[in-house]
């Protein structure tokens, strides 16, 4: 009976060694093929890697994936805003056949911010999986810059100087409301990055019939701190390189105005007209003309 049982227990012992030779190896394969997602990288459209971008310009997302057995079933991606708006949903990413190392290939999704797209933070999420249905995942943001600027009812009507004498004296805006609080202001809107302001001349000269002031002869002072604005005044110009009037300005950002306009003496009395432009720019970006 007992060499029976002995029998049996070696029988036992054989299935299960064999079954561990057959089982041991896959699920070491198994182990093994579990895939790896490095973090995204965002490039502009000549694959130059950034983090900032504008409306209307392509994102490209690559990831490099690996997987010990290069097993790799499929990698996928999420895009979304900062309203939590999937832009894209568990899409396909294209494989490049690019290699990144050993059993290790990038992966590429591309997507044009388009012109209603919001600024600010956008999420992205890789997700890649093998044939095993191991999965892995990773993530990056990237910044949608938009900027917009709102004047003041008051600088919206145009900047005036009244009651000026020719008499070779610097005359004031109105709004400007002497040393007191400025009606001239420009509130900054900044999403996904810092904004640079200017201001230009929309000609070169002052006219009344054919009576002409120079445009440099407008001078602006501005602060971001203080509405009486007592800072020094410079020259306009008609560029906008010339005009710079705050940089590297926050969301929400108050830039205060004032103006004054040089009547060189003996100029001849009238109406002059001219008009100014302005303009906000991403920080570090150079503004249009």
């Amino acid at each position: 009976m007992m060499e029976k049982i002995k029998q049996l227990s070696y029988l036992f012992l054989s299935i299960v060694l064999l079954l561990l030779a057959y089982f041991l190896p896959k699920i070491t394969e198994f182990i093994l093929a579990t895939p790896f997602v490095y973090k995204p990288i965002t490039y502009n459209e000549t694959y130059v890697a950034v983090e900032v971008f504008e409306r209307g310009q392509k994102v490209i997302v690559r990831a490099n994936v690996s997987d010990d057995l290069n097993d790799i079933d499929q990698v996928r991606i999420n895009i979304t805003d900062p309203n939590n708006v999937k832009k894209v949903e568990f899409e396909l990413m294209t494989d490049t056949g690019e290699s990144c190392g050993t059993n290790c290939t990038i992966y590429e999704y591309n997507y044009t911010i388009q012109s209603t797209d919001p600024g600010g933070t956008w999420e992205v999420w890789v997700w890649a999986n093998d044939s095993y249905d191991n999965t892995a995942s990773n993530s990056t943001t990237f910044k949608v810059c938009v900027i917009s600027i709102s004047l003041s009812s008051v600088l919206s009507n145009g900047v005036n100087f009244d009651g000026c004498s020719p008499t070779g004296e610097y005359c004031y805006a109105t709004g400007n409301n002497g040393d007191g609080v400025t009606d001239y202001n420009i509130t900054i809107t900044a999403k996904g990055c810092n904004a640079d302001l200017y201001v230009k001349g929309n000609q070169s000269y002052l006219t009344t019939d054919s009576q002409q002031i120079p445009i440099s002869n407008i001078e602006v002072a501005y602060s971001t701190t203080d509405s009486t604005v007592p800072t020094t005044y410079d020259p306009i110009g008609t560029a906008f390189s010339q005009g710079a009037i705050g940089s590297n300005l926050e969301d929400g950002t108050v830039v205060y105005l004032k103006f004054r306009l040089y009547v060189p003496s003996g100029q001849s009395a009238g109406t002059y007209n001219a008009g100014l432009k302005f303009q906000g720019v991403q920080n570090g970006y150079s503004p249009v003309d």
